[in-house]
């Protein structure tokens, strides 16, 4: 599931990119996120707070901002279900 807010203009290849670093990861069913670097608006930097611009195989961490992120599916109905008690994820 791709997370964007409204504002969020994303790259050509984002998905692309996010799905490449997904398969990239030893042990997928681990995996709840993989996040984007962003550009500042203001300042036009990269900010590179979680992971080198450099690293296409990505960098395991704890924290990841919610736009542009690609979430597993699995992990969204487990966080869903077992940590807000909610019955089913439904999805349209």
């Amino acid at each position: 599931m791709l997370m964007l807010d409204q504002d969020t203009t994303v790259a050509a290849d984002m998905v692309e990119t996010l799905i490449e670093v997904a398969r990239r990861v030893p042990d997928v069913q681990r995996l709840a996120v993989v996040g984007s670097n962003f550009e500042d608006k203001v300042t036009g930097r990269l900010d590179t707070h979680v992971a080198r611009p450099d690293d296409s195989a990505g960098t395991e961490t704890v924290t990841a901002i919610t736009s542009g992120s690609l979430v597993s599916l699995n992990a969204f109905e487990w966080i869903t279900s077992t940590v807000f008690g909610l019955a089913r994820t439904v999805f349209a």
